[in-house]
């Protein structure tokens, strides 16, 4: 007897297969770089290789973009978005690339960088 496992609309590993998955979709039509795709139920994950990665993103699905220092001496970019979902649902992409601390802010992504992220506020 073999068990048939089903996975609810509402549990953490199916909402993160959904959010991969539109991401996936959106990206079919809608070629836009990932490093890595990492689905949460929250949110999808996209890791990108550079700031021209980041504002490939930008410039195609808007949003705002956060700041996040490290005592390492590089800054987390996070660029805040959506991907399509269901109707009325869409759903949270996180697209982030590390870069190296002080890096001048292209003047593109000055109005999209919120106030407040030079403090690690997201």
């Amino acid at each position: 007897m073999t068990a048939l496992l089903l996975e609810l609309p509402t549990s953490p590993l199916f909402l993160s297969r959904r959010n991969v998955a539109s991401v996936e979709a959106m990206c079919d039509s809608q070629p836009l770089p990932i490093g890595s795709l990492t689905g949460r139920p929250d949110a999808a994950h996209v890791t990108v290789t550079s700031l021209d990665d980041l504002g490939q993103w930008m410039y195609a699905r808007g949003g705002r973009i956060t700041v996040h220092p490290t005592p390492h001496g590089v800054d987390l970019w996070v660029l805040h978005t959506t991907a399509d979902g269901l109707p009325g649902a869409p759903v949270p992409v996180r697209v982030s690339v590390p870069v190296p601390a002080g890096e001048q802010t292209p003047g593109d992504f000055t109005a999209s960088i919120a106030g407040d992220c030079w403090k690690g506020v997201a």
